[in-house]
């Protein structure tokens, strides 16, 4: 009976989201919620200014370990209304909270109960915010390098230190001057610089030394970071020399910032790659999990763009300096998220990218599985109340038209998530779209 009344709010609540033009995704506003404070958690201190929120979402305990992508497909389910008729939308609505409370039963029979971030913990991944926010502000110096480094060192827990880092990629940029050197190439170039880096990440080179760099592969095991989030770290490229689509571009983001290379990382759903552009003004794609050198017309071609997203403008685009510090600050999130959950500090980090950056979809994703989740645990809370009874519950209410409104806000930017299978699958199955439009000379 739970299950029925919990469809009828899902249903409910649906059918009060609209569709509109395409606009510029807006920052949420919450003041119909209260303050409250999370035991542990530290609010990451920034600028004031008259766009700063002053309210904040009462929160439910934390967030169980529920299947990451389960509110993805309630999103697609609850924001098309009219292409499903009622039936149906029972029937999927059903798919889509049985999953959710199974997933959830599953997790308490094996114990695998999320472990509490000690002070000292979250003090890592706060003083780590901040550093990446300072540079955000202009308070401190610009440096991808260290925002990089910063958004991976709370969650290694000081395995890397950043002098260990910084040795490893100024050991990559003496390897690539050397490879210049014998290849008779002119360092000087800013195009000679970009073939040696493109070399490195695509070639094994022996240089005359003896010394052996093996090409950079895409790492197929455990590529979301499902069971240990340092997979989708560059420090764990660094050390292994493989990767995936997040390691691979920021890294070459990283070496090309060094080497004074235009080059900067753009965004497809679930995916992330590189953009070159060359002294003569052409520009090209670098497809890192395979060396391709390409245009995005196989990215769009192989329909995984929605249209929407191509008129918002979310996809496809180069990442602006503060985006891709935004992007690290995201990354240091989910890595916060993988260990503790979906605790205050990542709602604080989701509120700071959405505002700075309105146009990045992870934070939107972000903050949307936040909301999500919290909102699943208030409801089981209430032991899942019928749909009168919420009158009751204002905030929890509240909560939930907040996170119809966030899927809404989705939709219309556009925004596209791929399951892991999907992904993989994807990749694969494009090789042939990337060889139509690959360049041979470049």
């Amino acid at each position: 009976m739970q299950l029925l009344l919990y469809i009828i709010i899902l249903l409910h609540f649906c059918s009060t989201v609209s569709s509109g033009q395409i606009t510029n995704p807006q920052v949420p506003q919450y003041e119909k919620f209260k303050q409250i404070q999370l035991k542990g958690n530290q609010p990451i201190h920034r600028p004031a200014s008259k766009n700063q929120y002053q309210n904040y979402p009462q929160l439910g305990l934390t967030a169980e370990d529920v299947i990451r992508q389960q509110n993805i497909e309630a999103q697609r389910l609850m924001i098309q209304p009219r292409s499903m008729n009622r039936q149906d939308r029972q029937k999927a609505s059903l798919k889509i909270v049985q999953a959710l409370l199974e997933e959830e039963k599953e997790e308490q029979n094996k114990g695998n109960a999320r472990k509490q971030a000690t002070k000292g913990i979250e003090s890592l991944y706060v003083q780590s915010a901040q550093s990446i926010c300072s540079m955000l502000w202009r308070k401190e110096k610009v440096s991808l390098k260290k925002a990089v480094w910063l958004a991976e060192s709370a969650y290694l827990r000081g395995q890397n230190s950043y002098e260990k880092y910084n040795a490893k990629i100024g050991k990559v940029i003496l390897f690539c001057e050397t490879y210049a050197k014998e290849q008779q190439l002119d360092w000087t170039k800013h195009d000679h610089r970009v073939k040696v880096l493109v070399d490195y990440f695509t070639r094994t080179i022996r240089l005359k030394s003896g010394e052996i760099h093996k090409r950079i592969m895409y790492d197929f095991q455990d590529p979301y970071g499902r069971k240990s989030y340092k997979q989708l770290m560059v420090s764990k490229l660094l050390e292994t020399n493989k990767g995936q689509c997040h390691s691979m571009p920021l890294l070459f983001k990283i070496l090309a910032e060094e080497l004074d290379i235009r080059a900067y990382i753009c965004l497809s759903p679930a995916h992330s790659y590189i953009k070159i552009f060359f002294e003569d003004g052409r520009q090209t794609i670098f497809e890192t999990t395979n060396g391709s050198l390409t245009h995005d017309n196989w990215i769009v071609l192989s329909n995984v763009v929605p249209f929407t997203a191509l008129r918002s403008g979310i996809y496809l685009d180069t990442l602006s300096e503060k985006e891709t510090l935004i992007h690290c600050l995201n990354h240091l999130a989910l890595s916060y998220e993988a260990e503790f959950g979906y605790e205050r500090f990542v709602y604080e980090v989701a509120e700071i990218a959405i505002q700075e950056t309105p146009k990045y979809p992870p934070a939107w994703a972000l903050f949307s599985n936040y909301v999500t989740y919290t909102t699943m645990e208030a409801l089981k809370e209430l032991n899942y109340p019928e749909l009168e009874e919420l009158e009751n519950y204002p905030v929890v209410k509240g909560r939930l038209e907040l996170m119809y409104q966030i899927y809404a806000d989705m939709d219309k930017m556009g925004y596209k998530n791929l399951e892991e299978t999907e992904y993989i699958n994807w990749l694969k199955n494009n090789q042939e779209a990337i060889k139509k439009y690959q360049l041979e000379d470049y």
